[in-house]
């Protein structure tokens, strides 16, 4: 099967919500301090006052609380959170929600094929461009070849992404040492995505290609830091053996 190219899928894996998203289904009033709260990067903020709106239904604050699940931001990562406010945003129609969820759902160790194909679908079906894409090209979501990927944003996006699901195999195939120093919009390398999602195989490999273990984000947060609050000892151990240095 062909391999998506990701461009425009890594938006929330990027933690970049977009106000577009915000703004659909009339809800602009009501997502509108929610939004602020994104601009201004205050997640855990953002991540209240959108309970009480998916709670009651409201599509768009599912499709948002899920991808903040989905990417610990204001919440901690839980896979199962995540899956369960897609699902109850993709069950109400929202395109964008039911091609999320098939980007989840292909996320997982064993993903259920038949299950993203038919969120594809419905997905197409209610006319959003990126899983009508997928459909014609044949393609599943986060499937990717690191040669194909033309656009630098993409590239960046794929790389880190493999780093958070500790995959070498992917990692070693970019053959480009300039990944390792890029950064997302809060600062985040490569190292910083692995030390925080627990990828051992992922911190050794980026730490032998040259990766700075000591390069912080734009919050003065370290991978060792990252490591250490998330929980991650093996990585952890991995870093301070680097002679990673602890920030005060």
């Amino acid at each position: 099967m062909a391999q998506h190219s990701f461009k425009v899928a890594f938006a929330f894996a990027l933690g970049a919500i977009a106000p577009s998203a915000l703004a659909a289904n009339g809800n602009v009033d009501a997502l509108e301090p929610i939004q602020a709260q994104l601009r201004l990067k205050n997640f855990n903020r953002a991540a209240e006052l959108l309970e009480p709106l998916a709670a009651a239904n409201n599509a768009q604050a599912e499709l948002l609380l899920g991808n903040l699940y989905r990417q610990g931001l204001g919440v901690n990562i839980d896979a199962s959170q995540a899956r369960h406010w897609l699902m109850r945003a993709a069950e109400q129609g929202d395109g964008r929600a039911m091609y999320e969820l098939a980007t989840r759902l292909a996320e997982e160790e064993a993903p259920d094929q038949l299950l993203i194909q038919q969120w594809l679908q419905r997905a197409a079906k209610a006319g959003y461009g990126l899983a009508i894409e997928a459909l014609r090209n044949n393609l599943i979501p986060q499937q990717f070849q690191p040669a194909s990927l033309s656009d630098s944003s993409a590239r960046h996006a794929a790389f880190w992404l493999a780093a958070s699901h500790d995959d070498v195999t992917h990692l070693s195939a970019f053959n480009d040492t300039t990944l390792l120093k890029a950064t997302d919009e809060f600062g985040r390398t490569a190292l910083s995505y692995a030390a925080r999602n627990g990828a051992s195989h992922a911190t050794e490999w980026l730490l032998q290609a040259g990766a700075d273990p000591n390069q912080a984000d734009s919050f003065g947060v370290t991978p060792l830091m990252l490591a250490a609050g998330s929980g991650q000892l093996a990585v952890l151990n991995q870093l301070v053996k680097s002679a990673a240095q602890v920030r005060q």
